[in-house]
């Protein structure tokens, strides 16, 4: 298999080249590259129901684009979205709606983001830039097969009430055809484990289809706790493992309970079982940062590659290797950016920064106009500029831009996350709670400190809640009494499985859950700490 995953792979990389070329002249003029972007989304989508709504043509100039539309969340193009869930067509684009693909957001309830072959077209362009850069500059990860992320997402419906199908089987969607169907033939895990029924039974019949891939050269999943739960599970549940294993390959079983069963350190096992794995790819910024760390440790031999900012809504940024930050995806969609620290909706659109005048240092909130039909959306992000790749700006993911606000403190994801990351040794979430309120007999309210057993330290509450006080707003509502003190909560399990399970049963797929390190939603709060309001 190994020879024709290298054929394959190879052939894979020959095909990029085009589009890495492509990247490297929009890396020399951003500004001309983003306004051909906009042009090409303008052109195909401007005679639609929300671009005749807002005025626009097919030749609209950008200056148009920013005057005549506004800023939107997902609430705004909620009543849109109903209309293509119901059925109906030409509504944010020309081109039909293939499916609804669910976002797996750390928050709030599921949101629905269209899916058009316009869009799957410009997404491409990233993906080939990314595959083309990691295929060439490191050899060994396409001299083996790849576990490409699959994720089921066990929701009861699998269909809009307009019959428009929700979400893609499994990641190789974002491919195009003929790629989708090379890809599959060198695939780790085929995409049939998503019909297994539970998350255990879909965990352990994807470690049976790993364990018998000896010549596994890359992993490439969202989560870094995704990895690690997987893990975790072929360590507790071996026997259970093997023994599906066997029912594929039994020879390669045995090798698997033979290197399983050895007395070596979990990372030399996981090393003689996976020997020419080269790279493992997966989020690593943010909240996810906590855990590379433990990644790192099982894999010490293999290179990390931090996946960029690329989610549902939109592939923001995509690695580069031997960058310190991720490429801005100036090929995929049109992109502005408002300030960090400003208001959530600029006073008006033309407030917006281009890509091409972001400033190193400097923290912004994406947004984003792309071919599926999201409209100056904003996406509810921080990224900081790291540097330049030419004239595009390289990004770090810093965190959610939503802040928990209970007496007006403020508390946002980015900074509660360097803190629990400095503070806290292990697995750590801030969640609020609501005791009360200014008159009552109740305490005030405050927030929660969820950690593993492995960062039980009753100082910890008080350290957190110290460094926290480095926000204004906060330290005011603690002096006032308005915030109660941290209270420190030692969960019986990993914070991660906790927060999976209650992610899982509101809808969200396994492999899509983001780490969190603030909790924004009340219903998830109380279900984490099992205190309702």
């Amino acid at each position: 298999m190994s020879a024709l995953a290298t054929a394959i792979n190879t052939t894979w990389m020959v095909s990029c080249r085009r589009e890495r070329r492509r990247f490297h002249d929009a890396t020399l003029d951003l500004a001309g590259t983003q306004r051909a972007v906009l042009a090409e989304i303008v052109g195909a989508d401007g005679t639609s129901a929300f671009g005749r709504d807002h005025g626009l043509h097919p030749a609209c100039s950008y200056e148009l684009f920013a005057e005549q539309v506004p800023v939107a969340t997902y609430a705004d193009l909620s009543p849109y979205l109903d209309r293509i869930a119901a059925g109906e067509h030409g509504v944010l684009t020309t081109d039909r709606v293939r499916l609804l693909q669910p976002t797996s957001g750390s928050t709030g309830g599921r949101k629905l983001i269209p899916y058009t072959r316009t869009l799957q077209r410009l997404l491409q362009r990233t993906i080939a830039a990314w595959i083309g850069d990691l295929f060439a500059g490191r050899a060994a990860v396409r001299r083996g097969r790849a576990y490409w992320s699959i994720s089921p997402a066990f929701v009861p419906e699998p269909t809009t009430a307009g019959g428009l199908r929700i979400g893609f089987a499994d990641d190789t969607e974002y491919l195009s055809g003929p790629e989708r169907l090379a890809v599959r033939r060198v695939l780790a895990v085929p995409p049939d484990v998503t019909d297994s029924g539970s998350v255990v039974a879909f965990r352990r019949q994807t470690l049976a289809h790993l364990v018998t891939t000896p010549d596994l050269a890359l992993i490439s999943v969202w989560s870094p706790t995704f990895l690690l739960a997987l893990v975790d599970e072929l360590l507790t549940a071996t026997d259970e493992v093997v023994d599906r294993a066997a029912t594929l390959d039994p020879d390669r079983a045995d090798r698997a309970r033979r290197i399983l069963g050895s007395a070596g350190e979990p990372s030399e096992r996981v090393a003689a079982l996976w020997p020419r794995l080269a790279l493992i790819s997966c989020w690593a910024d943010g909240s996810s940062a906590a855990f590379i760390p433990r990644v790192e440790a099982l894999f010490p031999t293999v290179e990390l590659q931090p996946k960029g900012l690329l989610a549902t809504e939109a592939f923001t940024s995509f690695p580069l290797l031997d960058r310190d930050g991720a490429a801005l995806a100036a090929r995929s969609h049109f992109f502005e950016f408002a300030p960090a620290d400003g208001d959530a909706r600029p006073p008006t659109g033309r407030s917006l920064l281009l890509g091409h005048q972001l400033s190193v240092g400097g923290r912004y909130k994406p947004v984003v106009t792309t071919g599926g039909g999201l409209w100056r959306y904003l996406i509810d992000d921080v990224v900081e500029v790291v540097g330049h790749e030419g004239q595009c700006p390289l990004l770090r993911f810093r965190g959610r831009a939503a802040t928990s606000d209970l007496v007006g403190e403020k508390l946002d994801e980015a900074f509660v996350g360097e803190i629990l990351n400095r503070v806290v040794d292990g697995d750590a979430l801030l969640a609020p709670v609501g005791h009360g309120s200014a008159g009552d007999d109740r305490p005030p309210p405050s927030y929660v400190l969820l950690v593993d057993t492995s960062s039980c330290d009753p100082a910890t509450a008080a350290r957190v809640d110290a460094e926290l006080r480095a926000n204004p707003h906060y330290d005011y509502a603690r002096r006032l009494g308005q915030l109660g003190p941290i209270e420190l909560d030692v969960a019986a399990g990993t914070i991660a499985a906790r927060y999976e399970r209650i992610m899982i049963e509101r809808g969200v797929r396994v492999g899509d859950i983001k780490p969190a390190c603030l909790v924004h939603d009340p219903e998830v709060a109380a279900a984490l700490t099992g205190r309702a309001e």
